[in-house]
């Protein structure tokens, strides 16, 4: 989380050019924390961390910062269709950020959760912030499971999870470049709008 004097003008799942001093600049989404907050001078991240180390595991909490944006396409777009979310990864960021949007409406946004395998409880079951867009049905939104799958059982790929897309349907999708490259490929193949965010 970053401290602003003035707040880029950022739509739910803009990617930002972000400096921290003396460190070289990433593109990153600015989010929400999981419980659905952001203050209006923050800009919260959530960041993968290296276990090989890398130049986030430098930052510290003093540290200046600087912001620089939007770039990218893949901010949330309203549609009349279904609204498709789908992140790996850190790609929960932006997603997350896009999936409360629809959720704040009113009336609010009609929500089904599908989570890929391989997790002991479904993500919404877990996060009180996940919790408040959890409606009626455990598929809207989609994250790649960190565990490993059960001995002697592969996990199926994250795109084998989703609902069947519609012409209709609006997609994002957020996370490494072959999970994007597939989610487009579903959605081209019937014609559904898709918006990619690729991250690094």
């Amino acid at each position: 989380m970053a401290t602003l004097t003035r707040r880029p003008n950022l739509e739910p799942g803009h990617q930002a050019l972000v400096t921290f001093a003396g460190l070289p600049a990433l593109t990153l989404s600015p989010t929400l924390r999981i419980d659905g907050s952001a203050e209006i001078n923050e800009a919260v991240f959530h960041i993968p961390r290296d276990p090989e180390g890398g130049p986030v595991d430098a930052i510290r909490l003093d540290q200046p910062v600087r912001l620089k944006g939007p770039v990218g396409r893949g901010q949330y777009r309203p549609g009349g269709g279904r609204l498709v979310l789908v992140a790996a990864g850190a790609g929960f960021g932006p997603i997350w950020a896009i999936a409360r949007r629809p959720a704040t409406s009113s009336p609010p946004a009609r929500w089904r959760w599908r989570s890929a395998p391989g997790r002991p409880r479904p993500l919404h079951a877990r996060e009180p912030g996940l919790a408040a867009l959890h409606r009626r049905r455990p598929d809207r939104a989609l994250r790649r499971p960190r565990r490993p799958a059960a001995a002697g059982r592969a996990l199926r790929p994250l795109t084998a999870h989703l609902p069947s897309l519609r012409a209709t349907d609006v997609v994002h999708v957020a996370g490494d470049i072959a999970t994007v490259g597939a989610v487009q490929v579903l959605a081209a193949a019937v014609g559904a709008r898709c918006y990619p965010i690729v991250l690094d």
